[in-house]
């Protein structure tokens, strides 16, 4: 049954169940699997997530614009009413229309790749892992799927929702093939071939989808166990996004919520950084909720006194105000030892 409330919670749109006659994917043997070939979707299968409406908000506003993701979050309750074809279509409509290729290709290897990684079901990637071929097909976009599933997790070949495009930007709107109907892909890149391991959710398309495959599991809701991070396929060594939290519907409103007052405690904590010294500037930064954490030891002098700095820090406002205060704090340091060095060569001479 479909609700038409404004549920926040994440726009998912599940198709009708059925009870399940394919067993769990945790019945599948992992052991000699490299000469076979897998098939699955990345949407609701290979991720955890049943929306992927906040992967959508991730490339509006970290491609986009702040505009673009307010844009997004308005049309929800819209997308609440709207089955998931068309839903998908508005989706892809207001995410890309305008939008730079090169936007988005940087979106896809620098942003992506984290909440995937937060997201992927443990046990589903432990089957595609063990396996030699792997292809995934989705009616999602496939430039924001692509660059993951090839570079993180070796998938040799992706079929996805084709997007058109007029110079070096898109325009919103679908190829003439319009969306990807996964069953009929499915039987045009493999033929008359079988694939020999299918993988969906319980769901009459995900049925529709891998019937013609040799083996067939399925996701159940309570198997979907996260990927733990020290177990990741590969390690994100760059992440330069905004956002630290996966932008569902709700939490993206309590961030455009927030934005006012933290407009506000922003300014006020760039001028106390700018014009305070750093002994009033920091209480009175706390004193405003911020939260100064000290992790590690100090490092070991060498013999020439000297080190590399290293400087890791989130794509925000205050970054600089912080990075120059540190800067700063070191810069008097340095000038204070060699103040003192001065003044015991001169006590000596």
């Amino acid at each position: 049954m479909k609700s038409y409330g404004f549920n926040l919670a994440y726009l998912s749109s599940k198709p009708p169940h059925q009870p399940c006659s394919f067993p769990s994917i945790t019945k599948c043997d992992l052991q000699g699997r490299m000469s076979q070939t897998l098939v699955c979707d990345i949407h609701r299968v290979l991720l955890k997530s049943h929306s992927f409406f906040p992967f959508f908000m991730l490339v509006a506003f970290e491609g986009g614009s702040i505009f673009r993701a307010f844009l997004l979050l308005m049309s929800c309750p819209l997308l609440m009413i709207c089955d998931y074809e068309f839903k998908l279509k508005i989706m892809t409509f207001i995410t890309f229309c305008g939008l730079k290729i090169k936007d988005m290709e940087n979106v896809s290897r620098v942003v992506l790749p984290k909440f995937y990684l937060e997201n992927l079901n443990v046990k589903v990637y432990e089957v595609l892992a063990s396996t030699g071929s792997k292809v995934v097909i989705t009616s999602v976009p496939r430039v924001m799927v692509e660059g993951f599933l090839k570079e993180y997790l070796s998938v040799g070949h992706v079929i996805g929702t084709e997007l058109h495009t007029f110079g070096c930007y898109f325009t919103g709107f679908l190829t003439s093939s319009g969306l990807v109907v996964r069953h009929r892909a499915l039987d045009d890149y493999f033929g008359d071939r079988k694939p020999d391991i299918g993988i969906g959710t319980s769901s009459l398309y995900d049925h529709l989808f891998i019937s013609s495959c040799k083996e067939i599991y399925v996701v159940n809701s309570d198997e979907n166990s996260i990927m733990p991070r020290d177990k990741y396929p590969k390690p994100i060594i760059f992440h330069d996004g905004r956002l630290a939290f996966l932008p569902t519907p709700s939490s993206t409103l309590y961030m455009f919520m927030w934005l006012p007052l933290g407009l506000f405690l922003a300014i006020y904590r760039m001028l106390i950084g700018r014009f305070l010294p750093i002994k009033l500037s920091l209480p009175l930064g706390c004193w405003t909720g911020l939260d100064l954490n000290l992790k590690g030891t100090e490092p070991k002098k060498t013999e020439q006194n000297r080190g590399v700095l290293f400087v890791c820090t989130h794509r925000t406002l205050l970054d600089p105000v912080f990075l120059s205060a540190l800067l700063l704090l070191l810069r008097e340091e340095i000038i204070h030892r060699e103040r003192e060095k001065e003044a015991r060569v001169f006590t000596l001479g």
